[in-house]
């Protein structure tokens, strides 16, 4: 990993574990090493257990004290409501898109799409992810709303990205069926400036996307319960704030 000089010590190892757990290489549960990580990154413990404050705020991991770090677990309860409110909000944000966005946002976004669809093409679950979030992103910068973009790129961002990679690694399949809910997306916001209609194709998706989550976290739970003996406590997303 090459460290921005424009971010803190703290945030920039903050990215580094959060995309660990996002990609699943930290496992739910599994305790941060502290010094392990930092003798890894070669920095001091100090960042480190900075950039444990600023994941615990972004619901990734739980600090306990005495106890340290853990990752949390994504539990239906999380997810179902997360995928609620960012059905709600990029809904708001494809509405405000079809009003405000400028020729250049629309070609943007169409970039972003014809960039997706060639990524479901060629079946790469992990290049379709990254065309996702940045074809939300292009979304977010044409609704011209800068709270809207704060909220989203802010505190829920990573639980976005995490969601989001557990279901697009769980449909790998049928990445291309899932990309006709972008085609409708972008149709109705950047072609026919339809605001109703892209605010529901974007709910439709995040719906969709929340059903494929849901059954998968239900199914590892009835085989983490088929063998209870050998399960370790894990870490639950807390939803109080700090």
């Amino acid at each position: 990993m090459t460290f921005a000089p424009k971010e803190t010590l703290a945030v920039q190892v903050a990215q580094y574990v959060s995309e660990k757990i996002i990609r699943s290489e930290f496992k739910p549960g599994e305790k941060i090493q502290e010094e392990k990580l930092a003798e890894e990154l070669g920095v001091s413990r100090s960042p480190v257990r900075e950039s444990l404050r600023i994941l615990e705020k972004a619901r990734l991991v739980e600090v306990v004290p005495r106890h340290g770090a853990h990752v949390t677990a994504m539990t239906a309860a999380f997810v179902d409501y997360l995928f609620d409110i960012l059905g709600e909000l990029y809904a708001l944000g494809a509405r405000r898109f079809a009003e405000r966005s400028t020729r250049e946002d629309k070609e943007r976004l169409q970039d972003r799409t014809e960039q997706l669809i060639r990524a479901a093409e060629g079946g790469d679950a992990l290049d379709y992810y990254q065309a996702f979030i940045e074809y939300s992103r292009a979304g977010l910068q044409g609704a011209k709303n800068p709270l809207l973009e704060e909220m989203l790129l802010g505190d829920l961002d990573a639980s976005m990205r995490r969601a989001e990679y557990e279901a697009v690694s769980i449909q790998v399949g049928n990445l291309k069926k899932n990309a006709e809910f972008f085609k409708r997306i972008t149709k109705y916001s950047a072609q026919e400036a339809d605001g109703e209609m892209a605010a529901k194709a974007v709910r439709a998706f995040f719906d969709h996307e929340k059903e494929y989550v849901l059954r998968n976290i239900k199914e590892k739970e009835r085989r983490t319960n088929g063998n209870s003996d050998s399960v370790q406590p894990t870490a639950e997303i807390s939803f109080k704030r700090k």
